[in-house]
C-alpha cells in the first residue's frame, strides 16, 4: 500500500542528494559561473521535474560552494498521505571546496 509512496520518496531523496553533490563538486572548479552549476544539477536530475527556484547556490567566503535542493514530493497513497500530509518536502544539500583562485559569484 503505502510502499509506492516510500519507493518515491527514497528515491527522490537520492536523486536529489546526488544532484547537489555533482552541483558541488561542479562548483568547485567553476565557483564563479552560477548558471553553468545550476544547469550541471539540472541535467544531473535527468527526469525529475524540478523548479528552478528550488536549487540554491551559496558561498562560505570564497572557500566554499553549498548547493541546496528541495522539492515537494505529492503522495499518492491515502494511508501514508494521512500520516505524513499529502505532501512531504525532500531536501539535499552539498558543500564543495573551491579548488579555484576565482571568486565565488550565487549570483545569477
Amino acid at each position: 500500500m503505502g510502499v509506492v509512496d516510500i519507493g518515491r520518496l527514497l528515491t527522490t531523496s537520492a536523486k536529489i542528494q546526488e544532484s547537489a553533490q555533482e552541483g558541488a563538486l561542479f562548483a568547485s572548479y567553476a565557483p564563479d559561473d552560477y548558471l553553468d552549476v545550476r544547469d550541471r544539477v539540472l541535467d544531473s536530475l535527468d527526469d525529475f521535474n524540478i523548479a528552478v527556484g528550488a536549487i540554491s547556490i551559496t558561498c562560505g567566503g570564497d572557500e566554499t560552494i553549498t548547493v541546496a535542493i528541495t522539492h515537494d514530493v505529492d503522495l499518492i497513497t491515502p494511508w501514508i498521505g494521512g500520516l505524513l500530509g499529502s505532501t512531504v518536502t525532500v531536501s539535499g544539500e552539498a558543500t564543495g571546496q573551491n579548488f579555484t583562485d576565482k571568486a565565488c559569484d550565487p549570483t545569477p
